[in-house]
């Protein structure tokens, strides 16, 4: 059995190399955040793999909160069920605990361990112990050395919205008003457009009106890198 070189995109995931004989794909069930709904397959990607390869078979652990219901992976052709200890792979989006580590088991997600991260380092020497494989969706690149998986656009204007949400608080923290606490945090936005509005109508306007604290201004923003945030918020 072999899968090479599994990558991401954004909407569909493509297998480089077909896989001969059977291959059980897992995908687990994200509790990192209580607001997480991402996955890392969509249903209708998983359709494409089955009319592709008559060896696949996968298995979702159940959520309620997914962004795509269990039914909608169900129809699609996987089994819903709790048991991934027989899958040859396990697809994630974010951190794994320890405690979710299955023994000989090959993971595929965001690790956020290959810069030494000393709070996932237990994570590592649970993997080794456990004679399990690691694949860091961050490491995986082309033959230019470019990332092949990255969140988008979404999360930019997540990050922004987050990161303004979090100044206000800090500064209220030091009880400073300022305009950063009329931003509610991003899954209470429905969308950009309105993203957008809340920043003008009332983060900006509050600028305008009442100005910065007085020990933080001017306040002065750098920006900084070339992923998706940075250039979210340049435009």
């Amino acid at each position: 059995m072999r899968l090479d070189r599994v990558y991401f995109t954004r909407y569909r995931v493509s297998i480089l190399k077909s896989f001969y004989g059977t291959f059980k794909l897992g995908i687990r069930r994200e509790g990192k955040s209580r607001w997480e709904r991402r996955v890392p397959i969509v249903p209708a990607d998983l359709s494409s793999l089955f009319s592709e390869h008559s060896g696949l078979s996968v298995i979702v652990q159940p959520c309620t909160k997914r962004c795509y219901p269990n039914g909608s992976y169900a129809q699609a052709g996987a089994v819903i069920g709790e048991d991934l200890s027989e899958c040859d792979l396990v697809l994630g989006i974010k951190e794994i605990p320890t405690s979710e580590i299955l023994p000989r088991i090959s993971y595929l997600y965001f690790s956020h361990t290959h810069k030494g991260q000393a709070h996932n380092i237990p994570v590592l020497k649970d993997m080794l112990a456990k004679k399990s494989s690691l694949f860091d969706l961050e490491l995986l690149v082309d033959e230019n050395g470019k990332r092949k998986v990255q969140f988008g656009y979404y999360a930019g204007v997540a990050g922004i919205i987050n990161s303004l949400h979090g100044l206000g608080d800090r500064l209220l923290e030091m009880l400073f008003s300022n305009p950063f606490t009329s931003l509610p945090m991003a899954q209470y936005i429905d969308n950009v457009s309105l993203a957008k509005m809340l920043l003008k109508e009332h983060v900006a306007a509050r600028i305008q009106s009442e100005g910065i604290p007085q020990p933080f201004s001017p306040l002065i923003f750098c920006i900084t890198g070339s992923g998706h945030v940075s250039k979210v918020l340049s435009n």
